[in-house]
């Protein structure tokens, strides 16, 4: 009997964390060399707890080779009894001894077994430790087995005391032998002495793994007998039953458990169910579509590489198209404005030059003195005020925004304009529901008198009585005051109120068509925006966006 020192647990849980199960420090884990009946693992309590073990039920216990005894069980078993510091004795012997031995008291436990209805009542159950399922295989050019009825006549292998053999047990024409251990049973389904073998899937197809005929065998009909695989305890012992819980829960908390696992399940060659044909039929599938989706993306992936260079191309060229029809109204637009100068400044020279051709003949002539000195001064006075609304257009006075009464603007513009009102039979009024605008004072003033000139110019161009009307309403989903001044003059068709904002450009006799784009400089300048709606014989809408004073209070 092989003790080991309480100074080792801790070695033995970083071992188990590294998955090196073995030997260590000249002391053999878990292991029985062959010709030792059993071992023993020495913890804090002081009874050994006797566990006795399947000496071939691979992968979850079995006898090595090298006459180590390994598996699953082996290393649930030694975690789980760490975590209870007790001491146990592992004692392997064939499976049906097992059973016998813990009906009979020799053994506290067996570490692995399969639960079922039927052993309920014989033994107590821990916690599942895994779940297992039975199949049946069948040699591989077998056609007419295909479920657990088809085996009726015919012979199926099992291994003694498994719960295969309560799945026989149902269909009394099988023909059911039972075996030691499965490999000798799969070997005569191999050899042709038997039809079929029904056992533990997992532990047959590590058997024919081992023996590299896995080829020779295939899986039929569904999946039976599902159930929990867990350690098996004397119903006289409840105690043990409820510490062996504890310490399998605590196995599966710290992550113990799942490297056992993985180390003996999670790494399988083979999909449980299929064979290896099977398997490399799928992988050849998979394969193919997984080539086949690669190469589709790569050509996709060249197209939209292509796409995107043929994108970045046109939009190329629409951006010069864009950029030189820009340039070419900057230059339409400097040429209409040179020629607005041009017309506006050779009126009054003209005027200048012919009187100034007279002079030599009449200067003894009075009265053409007299007119001499009105026209020449009203010339030059008109050329300048050319030159300043040009200055005024050109370079606009940087605007001092601050919180205006636009009611008491209104009042104030109406006074200014009501003589000529009174003259024209004109009425101006006003419906103001937002009153506060954040904007040059001056610049809005100049604004909303350019604004109501050109109407009453409109109106009394039209022989009837006017109504000019200036409206407000906020809009406060955009933080913006919808200024509007609206006439009933003649209006203006689609063209003329399209080119109502650039310069030069008037239906009036007098003026030289600058009021209406300084306005829209004027309104731009405030972080405003201004449009023009206007339908002949009907009238004129002039609607303006300028910011409300209370979305800019903060800046103030």
């Amino acid at each position: 009997m092989i003790r080991i020192s309480k100074l080792v647990k801790p070695l033995l849980v970083l071992f188990f964390a590294l998955l090196v199960l073995g030997t260590t420090s000249g002391v053999t884990l878990l292991s029985v060399v062959a010709g030792q009946p059993s071992f023993a693992v020495e913890g804090r309590g002081n009874d050994v707890v006797r566990v006795a073990g399947d000496i071939n039920y691979p992968p979850y216990e079995f006898m090595d080779q090298n006459g180590i005894y390994r598996g699953f069980n082996v290393n649930m078993l030694n975690a789980v009894f760490l975590e209870m510091e007790m001491d146990y004795e592992l004692i392997p012997m064939k499976w049906e001894d097992a059973l016998q031995a813990l009906r009979k008291g020799e053994v506290d436990m067996i570490q692995g077994m399969t639960r079922t209805p039927e052993r309920e009542g014989y033994y107590l159950f821990t916690e599942p430790l895994v779940t297992n399922s039975q199949a049946i295989f069948v040699r591989k050019d077998n056609q007419f087995i295909a479920a657990l009825s088809d085996l009726r006549g015919r012979t199926a292998t099992y291994q003694l005391g498994d719960v295969a053999h309560e799945i026989l047990g149902r269909e009394l024409e099988i023909n059911a032998l039972g075996f030691a251990d499965q490999e000798i049973a799969l070997a005569d389904v191999l050899n042709g002495q038997a039809d079929a073998f029904v056992g533990n899937r997992l532990t047959a197809i590590y058997y024919l793994q081992k023996m590299r005929r896995l080829e020779e065998l295939k899986i039929v009909g569904e999946t039976m007998a599902v159930t929990d695989y867990c350690m098996a305890v004397n119903p006289d012992q409840p105690e043990l039953l409820n510490a062996l819980n504890t310490a399998i829960k605590k196995v599966k908390a710290n992550g113990t458990y799942d490297r056992i696992y993985k180390k003996w399940f999670g790494e399988q060659l083979v999909d449980y169910g299929l064979t290896l044909d099977q398997v490399k039929r799928v992988f050849y599938v998979l394969f193919g579509v997984m080539s086949l989706s690669l190469f589709a993306a790569l050509v996709v992936r060249q197209w939209n590489t292509k796409l995107s260079r043929e994108v970045a191309l046109q939009t190329e060229r629409i951006r010069a198209q864009e950029a030189a029809i820009r340039q070419l109204d900057k230059m339409q637009t400097v040429g209409n404005l040179a020629a607005g100068i041009a017309h506006e400044l050779r009126n009054p020279l003209t005027s200048i030059k012919a009187l100034s051709e007279l002079v030599p003949l009449k200067r003894s002539n009075d009265r053409f003195i007299e007119e001499f000195n009105e026209i020449v001064p009203a010339e030059i006075a008109r050329m300048d005020q050319l030159i300043a609304d040009l200055l005024d257009y050109a370079r606009p006075k940087a605007p001092e925004p601050r919180e205006i009464d636009l009611a008491s603007l209104v009042e104030n513009l109406e006074r200014l304009v009501k003589p000529r009102c009174e003259n024209g039979h004109t009425v101006i009024t006003h419906q103001l529901e937002a009153s506060r605008i954040y904007a040059d004072p001056n610049q809005l003033k100049q604004i909303l008198l350019n604004l109501v000139l050109n109407s009453l110019d409109a109106i009394e161009g039209g022989g009837q009585p006017g109504n000019i009307q200036i409206t407000s309403i906020l809009r406060g989903d955009q933080g913006m005051v919808e200024l509007t001044v609206a006439d009933n003059g003649p209006g203006m068709n689609a063209e003329e109120a399209a080119r109502a904002f650039e310069p030069f450009v008037t239906s009036k006799r007098s003026g030289y068509g600058l009021g209406l784009p300084m306005v829209e400089q004027l309104t731009r300048e405030n972080n405003g925006t201004i449009s023009i709606e206007s339908t002949p014989g009907v009238g004129t809408r002039v609607v303006m966006l300028l910011p409300a004073f209370e979305e800019r209070g903060s800046r103030i």
